[in-house]
């Protein structure tokens, strides 16, 4: 066995993709050493990354199953494990947030899996999610969390632990979702705004 094997099949894509792991771990540290403003910017970098290395791939003719298997995980990081344990640490470690925490990340993965074994399903020339992607959940995380700061209630259980438990539903429900939809395009433009507002508020 080559052990440098896996440096070989890297590509700008996959280290892209691997940059947005580097992210969603870093937001995690974050959360940890109570600095939200920061894991949420880890956060917005991930989702950033996300929709960059799809991009790069299809530019550069880079897709790759190694491309495909890292930005699973970097969906399960980012996108699952990161808005749970945030949440978690801005209700103040509160056992009920933290539930809905172990179900939202729970749900990120078996929608992540579904879609690898499903794939995308298409009406005519659309492509459609069955399920809310995890990117654009973890994006409405983002712009919930820069409201809540406004209003001066960041730490709201019930908001928090709400947000957890329908997002994580929408991610695994039968909706069909429409691949770069109106709303995934809104929440592009929204992250970045949401993000700013949490550093100037």
């Amino acid at each position: 066995m080559n052990a440098s094997g896996v440096w070989r099949r890297l590509t700008v894509a996959s280290l892209v993709t691997s940059l947005g792991i580097v992210s969603g771990m870093a937001g995690v540290l974050c959360c940890l050493a109570a600095h939200p403003r920061w894991a949420l910017t880890g956060l917005a970098v991930a989702l950033t990354t996300d929709r960059a290395d799809g991009w790069v791939a299809r530019r550069w003719r880079q897709e790759s199953a190694l491309g495909a298997q890292l930005d699973s995980l970097s969906d399960v990081l980012a996108f699952g494990a990161l808005p749970g344990v945030l949440a978690f640490r801005l209700s103040h470690d509160t056992a009920l947030v933290g539930v809905c925490a172990l179900g939202y990340v729970l749900t990120a993965a078996w929608r992540l899996a579904d879609f690898h074994d499903q794939g995308l399903r298409w009406h005519g020339r659309q492509a459609y999610f069955r399920g809310i992607p995890t990117t654009d959940v973890a994006a409405w995380f983002v712009v919930i969390v820069s409201v809540l700061r406004i209003l001066g209630a960041i730490g709201d259980q019930g908001v928090l632990g709400g947000f957890l438990v329908i997002g994580g539903w929408g991610m695994i429900s039968p909706i069909a979702y429409p691949k770069d939809g109106p709303m995934s395009r809104l929440l592009m433009g929204l992250v970045p705004l949401a993000v700013l507002v949490l550093w100037l508020h």
